[in-house]
């Protein structure tokens, strides 16, 4: 095992529920990887197959002052991420949004290649044939981060 994968499970719904149930199980099947669920100590989510770390304590209402629904701050989750992954002696620290599915040749090409850092870019799949339809070169969708890259890069 070389790799921490981490997300913010929340109870979704409709569509978005079916997203992130699809994502989680496929992340509960990939190799070389271990799971967690970031969580707040106040408010915790459960889900199958994934460690539950209830360790975050910042949220998005607190650092911008809007209600909406609660969201974990990206760089607090790296810090937990790297601590819980350098704990376990794990190389790699890994975090996406919980409707995001990783894919076993992502895991395969981070520890292959063993570089410090990742940033994956989404493919739209289609929903019926599960057929590659375009790649998203618009944002990035999964972060993954050597450990002790992050601990001399933090700040």
């Amino acid at each position: 095992m070389s790799i921490l994968l981490g997300v913010n499970a929340f109870p979704a719904r409709g569509e978005g529920g079916r997203r992130q149930a699809d994502a989680l199980g496929a992340w509960r099947g990939l190799g070389g990887v271990a799971l967690a669920n970031l969580q707040w100590a106040d408010d915790v989510y459960e889900v199958d197959g994934f460690e539950t770390a209830p360790v975050l304590q910042a949220d998005s209402r607190t650092a911008t002052g809007i209600s909406g629904r609660r969201l974990p701050l990206v760089s607090e989750c790296f810090e937990r991420l790297a601590a819980m992954a350098g704990e376990r002696g794990l190389r790699w620290f890994g975090y996406a949004n919980s409707d995001i599915t990783l894919t076993q040749g992502a895991v395969d090409r981070v520890i292959a290649d063993g570089r410090e850092g990742y940033a994956f870019s989404r493919m739209d799949i289609d929903p019926e044939t599960r057929a590659d339809v375009s790649m998203v070169t618009e944002g990035i969708d999964v972060f993954v981060i050597g450990v002790e890259w992050w601990r001399r890069n933090a700040r």
